[in-house]
């Protein structure tokens, strides 16, 4: 089609269907062509950039009635809600949801100021007179990025950075003003395993409810939260049926005697460790922590990038040491993966760490 001052278009696809881009009064407008096929949406196209060429004021006026303005200029509560209806998003599970509105809400409280006890990112409000998504320009963007690098690991601010690029694509911004920005490098950090004389230490030298935890994370592999929120009624005669929250995959796994004995006497349902489930999650982070110091752990290190310090060790150790000692006892991969609820074999393998035993052994084969 020809290019003209008034009316020239174009035409663009998102999740298959046609959308028509036109130039109208110094602006462009969009509109969806509701076709799937380019023959159907060029000529759909043409019918609405015909005519635009005179200077019939009332006809354009007219015309852009039927036409959507540019998407960038939504609130961002509008921006929000079209990002949550997107057919991608919609499948997600609750976590994945949960990460992005973490996410969301965390770049909102930056525009607009927080003050919360606890919190890690307090904040004074940078822009609180922004209210669309066109009001965030590069430079603002770049604010953001800045400051979040400061105050979360680089994993996190390249989370940041791919959710906030993907809202503002999914609202049709052109420019996207997180478009420019790369990947951080990430430094790969892993919990070590643990050998079985660190494991029996950690649970001989804790008490009550934590011994328990520390028996359930040692002997079942499972994920703090997962531990941590374990209830009765998943105590199924000699396995734990649990349905992990990261992965929404369900998990078998055969209860240890040394669990059974920790366990006790099933009861008819509630939590299996009441006041733990209670604990909001910095508690518990602190006394994991505490107890892995007065263990004699190694201490969490200052790691560059990084503002909070690291650990190798930690209750995530649990589950690289079950993983590791059922690989050493050769059991499948793809067994170990229904166990511990994993997506892939490949995710298990990465948590499979090959000791100093081990490694003699296969050496020793070689005959």
């Amino acid at each position: 089609m020809a290019k003209r001052a008034n009316g020239s278009g174009t035409l663009f696809r998102r999740n298959g269907w046609y959308y028509a881009k036109l130039f109208v009064n110094g602006a462009w407008m969009r509109k969806a062509l509701d076709t799937r096929e380019r023959t159907e949406a060029r000529s759909r196209l043409n019918d609405l950039a015909r005519g635009y060429d005179l200077s019939d004021e009332e006809r354009l006026a007219a015309l852009a009635v039927h036409l959507k303005p540019k998407t960038a200029r939504r609130s961002f509560e509008e921006a929000w809600t079209e990002f949550c209806r997107a057919p991608e998003n919609i499948a997600q599970s609750d976590n994945a949801r949960k990460d992005n509105k973490t996410i969301w809400d965390g770049f909102m409280r930056w525009l607009f100021g927080q003050n919360k006890p606890r919190s890690r990112l307090n904040c004074k409000a940078a822009h609180p007179n922004a209210d669309r998504l066109d009001d965030i320009t590069e430079r603002i963007a770049s604010e953001f990025v800045e400051w979040i690098k400061v105050n979360r690991s680089p994993e996190t601010a390249n989370n940041y950075v791919r959710v906030l690029k993907r809202i503002w694509n999914l609202n049709g911004a052109d420019p996207n003003p997180w478009a420019r920005f790369r990947k951080f490098r990430v430094e790969p950090t892993q919990r070590r395993a643990l050998s079985k004389e660190e494991v029996d230490m950690l649970i001989e030298k804790a008490d009550g409810e934590l011994k328990t935890l520390f028996t359930v994370g040692a002997y079942t592999g499972m994920r703090l939260g997962d531990c941590q929120r374990l209830r009765w009624e998943m105590v199924c005669g000699d396995r734990i049926m649990v349905r992990t929250s990261k992965t929404k995959r369900l998990a078998g796994i055969p209860i240890h005697p040394v669990l059974a004995k920790a366990l006790g006497k099933p009861k008819g349902g509630g939590y299996v460790m009441p006041e733990i489930a209670a604990w909001p999650e910095w508690r518990m982070s602190e006394a994991i922590q505490a107890h892995f110091a007065a263990c004699g752990f190694e201490q969490p290190q200052k790691r560059p990038g990084y503002k909070r310090k690291m650990g190798v060790v930690g209750f995530h150790s649990l589950r690289s040491t079950f993983i590791t000692r059922l690989g050493a006892a050769g059991v499948p991969l793809a067994v170990v993966r229904e166990m511990v609820g994993h997506v892939s074999e490949e995710m298990s393998q990465r948590y499979f760490r090959a000791d100093d035993a081990m490694a003699r052994r296969a050496i020793a084969a070689l005959g």
